[in-house]
C-alpha cells in the first residue's frame, strides 16, 4: 500500500484550529512567564462544537490512506479524528505550567461506537485524566470524546503524551526482537519522501520534523519520520482490508471496534514494505495482538485491536 497522489495545499486552509495551537506552543516556549507557574488544582475540560472536514478533504484523505473510495461514501473515517481533536488536547493542557514544543506522541486508545455522517457538526470534549511527573518526563493522557448531535460519544478516543525535558535528546530504540506467538502477515504498506506533508496537509500537524529536511536532520531522529497518527491510519486500513486466508478484514462487514497501540520507533521518510502482522488467535476480550515491523524487523508499533459489525 503505497501512496503516490498529491494533496491539494487547499486542505490546510481547513486546518486553522490546528495551526493556531501550534502557534500557541511555539509562543508560550519562546516566552515562559506567560506560563502559569503552578499548575491548576483542576484542569478545566475543554467543550467545542466544531464544522465537519469537507467532503473534499475527506475524499484527500481516503485516497491517502490506500482505502478504496466506496468505502466511506457517506461517513467520516473514525481515524481522521485526530485532525479535530489535537487542538483540544492542546487547548488542555496549556492550562499546565510545562513548555509544551517537546511533547511526544506516545500511542493511544479508540473506541469506535457509531460511525459519524458526512457533514454532521462535531461536539467535542476533551478532559484531561492523567498526569504523572516520573524522574525528568510528565506524562499526560488526555480523553477526547466526538459527538454529533444525534450520536454521543461516537468516537472516544484517549491520546498518551509524554513532555520530556528541555534540550533533551530523544533516543531512537532499536526493537528488533523476534515475533513470539501465533502472529501472521496480514497486509503491508510503505511512505515515500513526500508522506509526511501531504498528512500534514489534510491534518494540521506541521510538526517540521515530518516534513522540512534541514530542521528534521537536526533533530535527534537525524531526517524525516512519520506521524504517528499517519502509521495508524495506514495500518488500521491494511488491517480492514487484509482478505488473505485468515485474513482479519475477510468479513467485509467488520470494521475496528476498539484499537490501543504504542508507537515505539518512528518510520523515517522514506520507508518500503512495512509489515503488518496480526495474531491469529483472540484473548479473551476478542482482541487480537498487532504489530507493524520495518526494515532489519525493527517494531515501529505494537497493541491490540477488535473487529465488530455493531455500528449504527
Amino acid at each position: 500500500m503505497n501512496q503516490m497522489k498529491s494533496v491539494p495545499y487547499f486542505c490546510a486552509f481547513e486546518q486553522g484550529s490546528s495551526v493556531a495551537s501550534w502557534g500557541s506552543v511555539g509562543i508560550r516556549s519562546a516566552f515562559p512567564f506567560l506560563r502559569p507557574k503552578e499548575n491548576p488544582s483542576f484542569f478545566n475540560p475543554v467543550l467545542d462544537l466544531v464544522s465537519p472536514p469537507s467532503s473534499r478533504l475527506i475524499e484527500h484523505y481516503i485516497e491517502w490512506t490506500g482505502a478504496s473510495q466506496s468505502k466511506y461514501q457517506d461517513e467520516v473515517p473514525p481515524h481522521l479524528f485526530s485532525q479535530w481533536s489535537i487542538p483540544l488536547v492542546t487547548r488542555v493542557l496549556l492550562q499546565a505550567r510545562y513548555p509544551l514544543k517537546d511533547i511526544i506522541n506516545q500511542g493511544c486508545s479508540i473506541k469506535i461506537n457509531a460511525r459519524i455522517p458526512r457533514g454532521e457538526k462535531l461536539w467535542l470534549t476533551a478532559r484531561l485524566i492523567n498526569l504523572v511527573e516520573s524522574g525528568d518526563r510528565i506524562r499526560f493522557s488526555v480523553q477526547v470524546s466526538t459527538s454529533t448531535s444525534d450520536l454521543p460519544n461516537a468516537i472516544v478516543a484517549v491520546f498518551n503524551l509524554v513532555l520530556l525535558p528541555e534540550m533533551s535528546e530523544t533516543k531512537e530504540r532499536n526493537k528488533s526482537s523476534r515475533i513470539q506467538g501465533d502472529f501472521f502477515e496480514s497486509g503491508h504498506w510503505s511512505a515515500d519522501d513526500t508522506d509526511g506533508f501531504r498528512y500534514a496537509l489534510l491534518t494540521g500537524d506541521f510538526n517540521p520534523i515530518h516534513w522540512i529536511d534541514p530542521v528534521a536532520k537536526r533533530s535527534s531522529f537525524g531526517g524525516k519520520v512519520l506521524h504517528g497518527f499517519a502509521s495508524l491510519c495506514r495500518t488500521w486500513e491494511s488491517l480492514e482490508s487484509s482478505k488473505q486466508d485468515g485474513g482479519i478484514g475477510r468479513d467485509s462487514n467488520k470494521r475496528i471496534e476498539q484499537i490501543s497501540v504504542k508507537f515505539l520507533q518512528p518510520v523515517r521518510l522514506p520507508s518500503t514494505e512495512l509489515k503488518v502482522m496480526t495474531s491469529v488467535k483472540t484473548n479473551k476480550e476478542g482482541d487480537h495482538r498487532l504489530r507493524v515491523r520495518g526494515k532489519n524487523n525493527h517494531l515501529h508499533l505494537a497493541g491490540k485491536f477488535k473487529m465488530s459489525d455493531n455500528f449504527v
